[in-house]
């Protein structure tokens, strides 16, 4: 876990050493020397200062072998940058001694320096490093966004940009096609309602259509071009809107490649991974750059659409559809239908077939299926009687007889 460092930074305390230090914001303890090295020395420091005052005291001349009391004899303690100048070195070796840690502070300042210079060259390689692999993981994975805290820059293009503002008057106009698609929708309902009622009319298909019920049809018809007309062009604005956002995810995209590309160092030799980085990235922004292409085509294309759309008038057909549907609910009210077809529309029976019913016929009346004539029994005359039923005038003459002789 990193500890968080204060704004506001401190010097070494150590003499001779002018460091910025920082110091932790969290509560830990406070740091008062820029190094190891430094802390050491100043250890040594403060145990031959105390060897040095306790040497002084214990001397004959000391305030101590007169009967003073030490403490009044002890000068004040010095701050960290003064116990070098306020100490006294009564020998010649301490003296060799306080320069030679003189000389091992300064030796170890500069070799911290040095260590710090090259820190940071391979913190700031390191962190180039790390920018290049994290965009070729993410562009390598599909593609997307990657995250910075700046804008993205203008990318030079080849082909003309697509403008990314809409046509003047665009969205007024889809406002009142909103509208003219709602009006249109509701005559078409108005007209499918009278036709159901024309069709539901007994023989309505069995007759030729009136008139008002062709015009009543051929304006359906109207509508139905008119409503898919707008529909259509509704449907190009949304998706005009959708492809300039595309267009500009790909740009941004594009960009980011660019700058992961500048980000690899050009003036030193590349290590395996970081080669095959770079040509993934060449080779993510060629892909790029060609999509971003179709995409402003496409853009170029939908916006021309919608500029024409919006210099067109938009239909008005209610002053039309009001009188044909009233003309066609009138004929149904008015209208007297026949129970039957009429005449002329009652299909005569084809010739081949009447010929051949009436030769079937004419066969089945010629051919006799009766038995031959029998000579015992008797035949019937020309007039059509038997021959036990013919008159005879002798029994009328007998009754006669008998009646006037009786």
């Amino acid at each position: 876990m990193r500890t968080k460092m204060s704004a506001v930074p401190e010097c070494c305390a150590l003499p001779g050493c002018d460091e910025p230090i920082e110091q932790p914001t969290d509560g830990g303890p406070r740091r008062k020397f820029c190094t190891a090295a430094h802390r050491a020395a100043a250890r040594r420091l403060r145990r031959e200062e105390r060897t040095t005052v306790a040497r002084a005291v214990a001397s004959p001349t000391s305030g101590i072998a007169l009967g003073i009391p030490a403490q009044r004899d002890v000068p004040p303690s010095p701050t960290p940058r003064d116990r070098v100048a306020v100490v006294g070195l009564p020998s010649r070796q301490h003296e060799q001694g306080i320069e030679h840690q003189r000389q091992l502070v300064a030796a170890s300042h500069a070799a911290n320096a040095e260590r710090r210079r090259k820190a940071k060259r391979a913190v700031g390689t390191r962190r180039r490093g790390i920018a290049v692999l994290g965009a070729a993981s993410i562009l390598a994975a599909g593609g997307g966004w990657v995250a910075t805290d700046k804008a993205s820059p203008a990318v030079p293009n080849s082909t003309s940009t697509a403008s990314s503002d809409a046509p003047s008057g665009t969205a007024e106009w889809a406002s009142r096609a909103k509208v003219a698609l709602a009006s249109v929708k509701s005559q078409l309902d108005l007209v499918n309602q009278v036709q159901a009622a024309w069709n539901a009319m007994p023989g309505s298909r069995s007759r030729i259509l009136p008139q008002p019920v062709v015009e009543l049809l051929a304006h359906k018809t109207r509508l139905e071009q008119q409503r898919a007309m707008l529909e259509s062009e509704l449907s190009a604005l949304k998706s005009l809107e959708t492809s300039r956002s595309a267009l500009a995810s790909t740009e941004g995209q594009l960009a980011s490649v660019e700058r992961a590309l500048k980000a690899i160092p050009s003036d030193a030799p590349l290590s395996t991974e970081q080669s095959e980085t770079a040509r993934q990235l060449k080779a993510q922004r060629d892909l790029l750059a060609q999509q971003r292409e179709n995409q402003n085509r496409e853009v170029l294309g939908w916006d021309n659409s919608i500029r024409n759309s919006v210099t067109k008038p938009l239909p008005e057909l209610e002053k039309v559809t009001e009188p044909v549907t009233d003309t066609v609910i009138a004929l149904i009210d008015n209208s007297d239908r026949p129970s039957s077809p009429p005449v002329a529309q009652v299909r005569s029976p084809i010739p081949a077939a009447t010929n051949r019913q009436d030769s079937t016929e004419r066969a089945r009346q010629d051919y006799n299926t009766g038995a031959p004539p029998d000579p015992g029994r008797p035949t019937w005359d020309e007039a059509g009687q038997r021959p036990d039923t013919m008159p005879s005038s002798q029994p009328v003459e007998q009754v006669t007889e008998q009646l006037d002789s009786a």
